[in-house]
């Protein structure tokens, strides 16, 4: 698998600029929503700590709120604007860059002539597989690099106030970091299933169409029909155990960052006074880990 990846990041090379330059804007994005947790937990924090209406100590920040709260919450959107609009303009690119690979390999065989052999297996890896590409960058590569950082951000900023609720927040959302690489394995198998199960369903949709006359002569078509159902089976099969496989990931990932929750929430009710404030701004970094762990495979 690490092979693979590497490899089509190697054809991606010529888009490099683009590449980093999403990942540096998922980052960005990712970090202004911490920022903005941050901010809104501490004026919180301040106000249930000291006893006070949340607008007295919102006040009370007089001019360092007016200096970070209101930028972030404006940069906030144009941040999520813009990782949009260059992580899909890099994956555009990058995926015409990738076509014209392919082309240029499928016409250097031509010559030898192709054949007529699963030719509908082909044309299905043609289309369908170039295109689910995108899904490398947009829906992990990209997703990894914000959700890294902001794990890191959340560990530096709630461990400056106390290592052991940096711990506690930072271990749950690590192993859910952590959590697709232990997946991939089994998740590659039953994709290479799913991956083959449509190639021989495609093969006998296209091949009996291909020979038509023939299938006609030898009174095929219910031995034709038969073949499509089973393969039609075979795929249902594959994509119920792949799917069967994302649930069980998709939730493991969602109590993992619960536990992170739900114990930054225990850390800031037991803390009492002293450690309240810190045990909240916690809580509000769980949310935005949240947020960003939700999108990783």
């Amino acid at each position: 698998m690490r092979h693979d990846i590497l490899r089509v990041l190697g054809l991606w090379r010529g888009r490099t600029g683009w590449l980093v330059a999403g990942l540096a804007a998922a980052v960005l994005s990712a970090l202004a929503g911490v920022a903005l947790l941050v901010l809104a937990g501490r004026v919180i924090a301040g106000a249930v700590a000291g006893g006070q209406p949340v607008a007295a100590a919102l006040g009370g920040l007089g001019l360092a709120a007016l200096l970070w709260l209101r930028p972030v919450m404006l940069f906030r959107p144009v941040a999520r604007y813009l990782e949009r609009l260059v992580t899909h303009e890099a994956t555009f690119r990058a995926l015409a860059d990738m076509r014209v690979w392919f082309f240029r390999r499928l016409a250097q065989r031509l010559p030898t002539g192709l054949g007529l052999r699963r030719a509908g297996d082909l044309l299905g890896r043609l289309v369908a597989d170039v295109e689910s590409l995108d899904g490398l960058y947009l829906r992990a590569l990209v997703p990894a690099a914000a959700s890294l950082a902001v794990v890191l951000a959340m560990a530096l900023v709630v461990g400056a106030a106390d290592p052991l609720l940096a711990a506690c927040l930072a271990l749950p959302l690590a192993a859910a970091l952590g959590l697709p690489l232990l997946l991939a394995p089994a998740a590659m198998r039953s994709g290479e299933a799913v991956a083959h199960a449509q190639g021989a369903l495609r093969s006998a949709v296209v091949e009996p169409l291909t020979g038509i006359e023939d299938t006609l002569a030898a009174n095929g078509e219910a031995r034709a029909a038969a073949r499509v159902a089973a393969e039609g089976a075979a795929l249902a099969a594959a994509q119920r155990g792949l799917s069967r496989r994302a649930a069980w990931g998709g939730a493991t990932g969602s109590l993992l960052t619960q536990a992170a929750l739900l114990g930054s929430l225990a850390w800031a009710l037991a803390a009492g006074a002293q450690g309240l404030a810190a045990g909240l701004m916690a809580v509000f970094l769980a949310i935005a880990a949240a947020e960003a762990l939700g999108l990783m495979p």
